[in-house]
């Protein structure tokens, strides 16, 4: 059983298969003048779709005079000769992510004595999918809402943000990794689009809303006003839809009319299973069936 903690705000949106609960956030229009900078010539492991940005294979003094939200990704051993660009562009407020593979134990040394190792937008990673969630998260929009990485520290998940920003919480606040033991604590996946945390033995799924959910009980009541608020639009929606199919609670193979009655009165979230058995009461495949429903919820807003 999930762990019942305000935080799965996307966890129904990561499968594709069931009820959207979220709408898309403000101001996440796809930027157009994301400049990629890469000097990684080892790494084969495609990075970024280079259809969606512009890409350069250097740097010079030029273009660090001039360049506009540059992202660079290098490997150790370039940092020392592009060390006088990098803090150019970051003057400049240019310099929109440093993106630096570890290749040796000796990273933290080698940023240092390039006088680049306190830059806010700097990222260190051994694990290709690090870039790749930070890239594909600017090229969306969505840096403020994508994680990046993720770690414990002692009694902390400290969590990066695709946007660099850091955030931590002290796992006091959950319950099952604060009683877990260190292997289980760091036992976790961060989701390949970055949009969520999960930790397979306790089945929990934490999303960044979740995080700063946990961090702000303030924050906390709005989302879960907000989740009823959908809970109800959907069920409105499910009951016209039923209506509309001439149906009746009772007719729902695998659901009881009180189920249906409570997902339809917004008293009960629909699970992927009951989605499932609502789409095929109406003899209608999934996609279809929750593309009618949001076209229900649109019209009544």
């Amino acid at each position: 059983m999930s762990t019942a903690l305000p935080i799965f705000s996307r966890r129904l949106r990561d499968k594709s298969k069931t009820m959207p609960v979220l709408a898309k956030r403000p101001g996440q229009s796809r930027p157009t003048n994301i400049t990629i900078v890469d000097l990684d010539v080892d790494q084969k492991r495609r990075i970024y779709d280079p259809s969606a940005c512009a890409v350069l294979k250097d740097i010079d003094g030029a273009f660090a005079r001039t360049g506009e939200r540059v992202f660079l990704i290098s490997p150790e051993s370039e940092l020392k000769r592009v060390s006088p660009m990098i803090r150019q562009l970051n003057t400049r407020n240019h310099l929109s992510g440093l993106l630096v593979r570890e290749t040796s134990s000796m990273v933290t040394t080698i940023l240092a004595d390039a006088n680049i190792h306190a830059l806010k937008h700097l990222v260190t990673y051994s694990e290709v999918a690090v870039p790749q969630r930070i890239i594909k998260a600017w090229i969306n929009g969505e840096q403020a809402e994508t994680i990046a990485k993720a770690t414990v520290l002692a009694d902390d998940l400290v969590v990066l943000t695709c946007g660099f920003d850091v955030i931590t919480v002290p796992l006091v606040n959950i319950p099952q990794l604060y009683s877990a033991t260190g292997r289980q604590r760091q036992n976790f996946k961060i989701s390949p689009a970055g949009v969520s945390i999960h930790w397979p033995e306790f089945d929990i799924h934490l999303d960044l809303e979740g995080v700063r959910t946990i961090l702000d009980p303030d924050r906390a009541k709005a989302a879960e006003q907000d989740r009823l608020r959908s809970d109800t639009a959907y069920g409105r929606a499910i009951a016209i839809l039923r209506e509309q199919f001439k149906l009746r609670q009772e007719d729902v193979v695998g659901l009881s009319a009180r189920h249906v009655r409570r997902i339809e009165s917004g008293q009960s979230r629909a699970s992927a299973k009951s989605i499932r058995e609502l789409a095929n009461a109406h003899g209608l495949d999934l996609n279809d069936y929750m593309d009618r429903l949001a076209q229900i919820v649109t019209c009544s807003r």
